[in-house]
């Protein structure tokens, strides 16, 4: 595609591995009975969790998951601080959340591991050095090395 402005541009939609972050969490985690999904109220994020609640129906009869998308960010933040041995956070995307409060995603990963007793794991490379343990983690930085070689 090009731009106005004469500059070539490429779209990517990476793939989004939520059910391979999922499994790396249950098998790290062992014994985990409860996904506490974090994900905001924007149509992005409203998009991500539609695409975990498909991906936890392989759990679905084993692991409870508790959807937070319709709370405020200090709702969330409060209900994952009192979350219970046995389970983990699966931190999805919280560009907005149910107030119309926008976040920074790697600013809301710290509050959430601040917070949090139990692990954080997400969807972003980004996101580690900031409190999410680990996931089948999405590489900006690959993705545009590999975007460059096409040019």
């Amino acid at each position: 595609m090009i731009a106005e402005t004469g500059r070539r541009i490429i779209g990517h939609f990476p793939t989004y591995d939520i059910t391979g972050t999922i499994d790396i969490a249950l098998k790290l985690v062992p014994g985990t009975k409860r996904v506490y999904v974090v994900s905001g109220s924007h149509q992005v994020d409203k998009w991500l969790e539609d695409q975990a609640r498909l991906a936890s129906k392989k759990w679905e009869e084993r692991v409870e998951f508790l959807y937070l998308s319709h709370m405020t960010i200090e709702g969330i933040l409060a209900t994952v601080s009192k979350a219970p041995p046995g389970s983990v956070i699966l931190y999805l995307s919280l560009t907005q959340d149910v107030a119309g409060k926008g976040h920074t995603g790697l600013g809301f990963a710290h509050d959430l591991s601040r917070v949090s007793t139990v692990p954080v794991f997400g969807m972003f490379e980004s996101a580690l050095g900031y409190g999410v343990t680990g996931g089948s983690v999405i590489s900006w930085n690959l993705i545009g090395k590999e975007r460059d070689s096409w040019l």
